[in-house]
This record gives structure tokens, C-alpha cells and sequence, in this order.
């Protein structure tokens, strides 16, 4: 605290200190004191190194009893003056008549220190805050205003950088985002010169653009060629021109680099030029455009049309394919799209050997699960009667029927989009979102459903002298089978669809990188799987040990059996499925995991099957021989002599 003489006071920021003992300290020094370990960090103005006197930190790392240095994020003097001269200049009254000088300056010095640049994320950052500050003064579209700011890009996206920039994307703001954004709102607020927007290259970057007027309303078609021969080219048509404001323009821009430092969609690449559309005047309305990019790497496949979404990821931005669809040709691919941005094209190798054996265990293990569910729906049907002679006979076959019809939907939607996916279709974003809505909601409901069966196992065998009539315990199961599942599934893509973290990537199911929505599915399973356990637990104990006053007769005791051998057979059989589910979601999981969900997430309809017709309720061969869809064979069925025993 400081007090002047007429009483006047000011308090300092509270400092905390931390004591060391002092057999503790490893490093002590003229820059300080800390343990082994310890990280200390220094302003440059007041760290004696070549970078004293300007802004950033310098980061030290106590090792070997010494402080060593970790990170340099001091700003080169003539950096540091740029970065200070653009916070100037943006505040200027006279800001768009000082530009041009200021971008020619830019352009010279960040050349000069080009050395620098390629070594220091800290100088390079820089350069792009400046470029981002400066970007949202309008500037006159004179040929050499452009060239001096898409020189100043081109060079710190030269190829000797890529290593400064692959630091840098490991920060909170992504610079590599910031410095596209940059060059969009350049090109936006580019006022045209007699009308006009000339044709400017620099190296790794080309743009091009119109001023639209009533002279010149037609089409809007560029092309571009880089200095590695690959080409693309961008068409708007008439109509969608004619919506324009008059003297309002459209600007295209073409880098060759830049979408290689962008970070990576998964295992896909860009593979083609990166192309920027902007027009100045704002637009509600969806505005039509059609790109053509020629393939970098013809023996990449399956091409998605992507743009780089600003708001992707809580605002780090990311490719999206929303809204743009891609027609493959031999050596280029088309897109069409329906708003303006980024665009580009990602496309991914061909599936090695280990992801193919996993298709192969998933398609085959869900067609036979297909069919056995079919075969399960059919012989449920034919024997209905038959086997719901009593309220608890009945509930459990209503849980196994909507168990079976819950996992056949959600296989059926499955294995659509799988092999879309695979047939190297582009599948839209809307349809994409409706498979994954669909297939979370039926697998929900099959848990659901379980956990309707290990309650009715429950309260028939605790509630002893509580009888609720059969169409209570039917609405009761319909809302907790169905209910239950459609609120999580509308409350997960509520909350993840307007942030576009609903859906994976790669594939149309539950994210988990961005948003977690996987856990919508996951949390409920595991806890209805912990829930039919102890039911399981409870109905063994009750059964060795039946209370005085139970009013179940053997009938039903035998409903009750079968029941609760269904519970604590299929309750661990699908949390083990759905245990090696949550595994494969960790990073860099052991690929025996994805193998084990493939084929237990595969064959788990089998499990149903397989429950419901070979620990079937007292259904014997007599009364299979009974029923009158089986009328026809029952002399040849006699001649085995079957004894009168149930199926098991």
C-alpha cells in the first residue's frame, strides 16, 4: 500500500508467496529461486538476452540444480514496433489514407526478418495479430495494396515455416484460423477502383474479383492456376448475382499452402487448392456456388467438398462438409454448395488391411443379426397366444418383441450408412444427423426395454401382495421403453446440433472429440446395466429364499425364472458390448477393443434370439405340436419321439 501526504492511498495486486524449504530448492539464481521441476516465467524487458526491451515472456524450466530455458516468446524490436504501429493505426481517424504506406512497411521488414519468423512462433503470431488488426480497415483495391498484404501472407506460409506453425495450432487461438479470417475480411472490405478488382498474385496466393453494377450483373466464373500446375475454379450464376446490391463485390481468393497448415480432419488431407469467396453486402438467404478443384493426389479417396467453419469446435474453428456436396470425376472434383466461405476438398487413403477386417466382422454379424431378429419377430408372432397365458408371461414377451423391433431398426439404419460410407458416397449432413438420431434412440430403447423386464422381475417377486393390472404394467413399460429414450435423444441433439458437434466426422454417430454427446448413450446403458445387476442379485436371493405368503403359482414362478435368467444373462452380455464401446473411445485405445465391440456390437441380436428361443418358459413339444401352424407336420414331427419336456 502506498498513501501520498494529503491521505491519498493505492493498494498493489495481492501477491502470493509460496515458501520452499530450503532443502527443497534445486535452482537459485539471479533470475530466482525453485524447486526441481519448477517453471518460472520472466517479461523481456527484464530478461538480459537478446530481446530485452520489448513485449512478451521468456519461460524457464529449473533442471540439473539450473534454470534453463523453455520457451523465447519475445518479439524481435522491429516486430514488436509493427505490432505496436497496427494497435496505432486501427484507432487513427486517418486510419484508411496511412494504410497503404503501413502494408508496404509490413511487407519489407516481415521479409527482413523472415529468418526470425521461421524459428519463433512469437514473431510469427505476431505478424498475423497485426494482419488481423489491419484487416478490418477498408482498403482501396489498387493493385499494389493487395500485393503488399498477400505478400506479407505468402511469406509466413512458406514452406520453411511449417514446423512454427504446427506450435502455434497448439494453442488456445488457433493462428492459423485467425490468419484465413484475416484474409477474408481484407477481401470483403476491398472497395473497388473504377469499378473494378484486379487480378493480384503473390507467390502462393492469387486473387481475383468483380464490383457488381448494373453493366456488370452476369455470372460470376474465376479460375486459378498454381505454381505446381493444379488448378480450380469458381462459377456463381446470374440469378444469384442479380441478388446483390449494386456496387457491392465478390472477391476470390486461391492459396496453394495455407489449407496444408490448417489442421487435419482425422486421417483425411486437403487435397486440392484452397479457395476464399467473399461479397461485401450481408446475405440471410442461402447463396449458391459451384467450385471445381483438380486432385493433388489422385490415389487419395473418398472426396468430401469442406469449408472451414469459424464457429466450429467452441470458436477454434474446423473443416465442415454442411451444405456442400461433391460429384468425383477422374482427376477433379465438383462442389456445390450453398453458402460462401473456405472451400476445399479432403480425401483420405484407401482402408488399410485392419480396417477392413473390422468391417468385415461388423457386416457380417449384422446380417446374420438381421435375419435372426426377422426369424425372432416371426416365431414371437406365431406362438403369441400361446405363450402369454398369464400377466408376467405376457409383459416379458411384449419386452423381447420391442427389444428385437428396437435393435432391428437401429441395425437397419446401421448398416445403410455404413455402407454409404464405404461405397465412397458422400452421405449429406442432414441425413447424416437423422441416422444418428435414429440409431441412438432404438439402442436406448433396447436398454430401456431391458430395464422394463428386470422391473417387472422386480416387482413381481418383491411386491408380493400388489397386483396392478396388465395394462398399467404396458403403459408403464411403453413410456420407460420408449419415452425414456426419445426425451435423452431430443435433449442431445438439441444441445449439440447448433454448436455442429452432434455427429462424429468420419462417421454419422455421436461425438465424442467435441462435445461428448456420446455420453448421452453411454451413461444411461451403464447405469441400466448396474440397475438389472442388483434386480438379478435380488431375484437370486429371493428365489433360494421365497418369503412366507407368496402368491406366484408355478406357472408364474416359471415366467418369473425365465425371466430373470434373461436378465442376468443379456444384462452383462450388452454392458460388455457397450464396456468395450466407452474403451474404444479413448485415444490411441489398443485395436483389440475395436475388434471385440465390431463383433459383440455385431452379434448382440443374436443374444436376444438365442434367450428368447432356447431359455423359452415352459413351451413344450407337445404344445409347439398343438399349435396350429404347425398343424401340417405333426405326424412327421411325432416319429421322433420327443419326451414331454420344455425345449432346453
Amino acid at each position: 500500500m502506498f498513501m501520498n501526504r494529503i491521505g491519498q492511498q493505492v493498494n498493489s495486486e495481492n501477491i502470493t508467496l509460496h515458501l520452499i524449504p530450503g532443502k527443497e530448492v534445486s535452482c537459485s539464481d539471479s533470475l530466482g529461486i525453485g524447486v526441481e521441476g519448477a517453471t518460472l516465467i520472466m517479461p523481456c524487458m527484464l530478461n538480459n538476452s537478446d530481446y530485452s526491451g520489448t513485449r512478451g515472456n521468456v519461460t524457464y524450466k529449473c533442471s540439473n540444480k539450473e534454470w534453463k530455458l523453455a520457451r523465447n516468446d519475445c518479439l524481435s524490436e522491429t516486430i514488436s514496433k509493427l505490432l505496436t504501429e497496427a494497435e496505432s493505426l486501427v484507432k487513427s481517424p486517418d486510419a484508411k489514407a496511412r494504410l497503404p504506406r503501413y502494408l508496404e512497411e509490413l511487407k519489407n521488414k516481415t521479409e527482413s526478418q523472415q529468418n526470425i519468423i521461421n524459428t519463433s512462433p512469437a514473431n510469427l503470431g505476431a505478424i498475423v495479430t497485426i494482419l488481423h488488426t489491419v484487416s478490418f480497415i477498408p482498403a482501396r483495391a489498387e493493385e499494389s495494396i493487395i500485393e503488399n498484404f498477400l505478400s506479407t501472407v505468402d511469406f509466413i506460409v512458406a514452406d520453411s515455416t511449417t514446423g512454427v506453425w504446427e506450435d502455434l495450432n497448439k494453442e488456445d487461438i488457433l493462428k492459423s484460423s485467425r490468419l484465413l479470417q484475416s484474409v477474408d475480411k481484407f477481401a470483403q472490405l476491398l472497395q473497388p477502383v473504377n469499378n473494378t478488382i484486379p487480378f493480384v498474385f503473390a507467390n502462393s496466393l492469387q486473387l481475383q474479383g468483380i464490383a457488381v453494377t448494373e453493366n456488370n450483373n452476369s455470372c460470376y466464373k474465376k479460375s486459378f492456376s498454381s505454381t505446381e500446375n493444379l488448378t480450380a475454379s469458381v462459377f456463381i450464376g446470374e440469378n444469384e448475382i442479380q441478388t446483390l446490391p449494386q456496387n457491392s463485390t465478390v472477391v476470390s481468393v486461391m492459396y496453394s499452402t495455407l489449407g496444408n497448415i490448417l489442421p487435419q480432419n482425422g486421417t483425411n488431407y486437403v487435397n486440392s487448392l484452397l479457395i476464399t469467396t467473399t461479397v461485401s453486402s450481408k446475405r440471410s438467404q442461402k447463396f449458391n456456388i459451384n467450385m471445381t478443384f483438380a486432385k493433388k493426389n489422385s490415389s487419395l479417396k473418398m472426396p468430401q467438398c469442406v469449408f472451414w467453419n469459424f464457429t466450429l469446435n467452441e470458436h477454434r474453428a474446423g473443416w465442415d462438409t454442411y451444405g456442400c456436396t461433391p460429384t468425383e470425376r477422374e482427376d477433379s472434383v465438383a462442389c456445390y454448395c450453398s453458402h460462401l466461405t473456405s472451400f476445399s476438398i479432403l480425401m483420405s487413403p484407401d482402408k488399410s488391411p485392419q480396417v477392413i477386417f473390422e468391417d468385415y466382422i461388423t457386416y457380417i454379424g449384422l446380417a446374420i443379426s438381421i435375419l435372426s431378429l426377422v426369424a425372432c419377430i416371426i416365431i414371437e408372432s406365431l406362438v403369441w397366444k400361446y405363450v402369454t397365458n398369464n400377466t408376467t408371461s405376457y409383459m416379458r414377451h411384449i419386452c423381447i418383441l420391442n427389444i428385437a423391433t428396437s435393435l432391428l431398426i437401429a441395425d437397419i439404419w446401421f448398416i445403410v450408412t455404413a455402407s454409404i460410407k464405404d461405397q465412397n458416397q458422400q452421405m449429406s449432413k442432414g441425413v447424416c444427423f437423422v441416422a444418428t438420431f435414429f440409431i441412438h434412440l432404438f439402442y436406448l430403447c433396447v436398454f430401456f426395454w431391458m430395464l422394463s423386464l428386470g422391473l417387472i422381475l422386480f416387482y413381481r417377486l418383491v411386491f408380493i401382495l400388489h397386483n396392478t393390472s396388465k395394462t398399467a404394467q404396458k403403459a408403464v413399460a411403453f413410456c420407460l421403453g420408449y419415452g425414456c429414450p426419445f426425451v435423452i435423444a431430443v435433449i442431445t441433439i438439441a444441445v449439440t446440433l447448433p454448436r455442429n458437434s452432434y455427429t462424429r466426422n468420419d462417421v454419422c454417430w455421436l461425438n465424442w472429440k467435441d462435445s461428448k454427446a456420446l455420453l448421452a448413450f453411454i451413461i444411461p446403458a451403464l447405469i441400466i446395466v448396474a440397475t438389472n445387476l442388483f434386480i438379478t442379485a435380488v431375484v437370486i436371493i429371493k428365489i433360494l429364499r421365497p418369503t412366507i405368503g407368496d402368491r406366484s403359482n408355478k406357472q408364474e414362478r416359471n415366467s418369473l425364472f425365465q425371466i430373470g435368467k434373461s436378465v442376468a444373462i443379456l444384462t452383462p452380455l450388452l454392458g460388455l458390448t457397450w464396456g468395450f464401446g466407452l474403451a474404444t473411445v479413448v485415444k490411441n485405445s489398443h485395436r483389440a477393443f475395436h475388434i471385440l465391440f465390431c463383433l459383440l456390437n455385431a452379434l448382440q441380436v443374436s443374444y436376444t434370439y438365442i434367450w428368447v428361443f432356447f431359455l423359452y418358459d415352459r413351451l413344450t413339444c407337445r404344445d409347439v405340436l398343438a399349435m396350429p401352424c404347425f398343424e401340417g407336420n405333426k405326424n412327421s414331427l411325432g416319429k421322433l419321439k420327443l419326451p414331454y419336456t420344455s425345449l432346453l
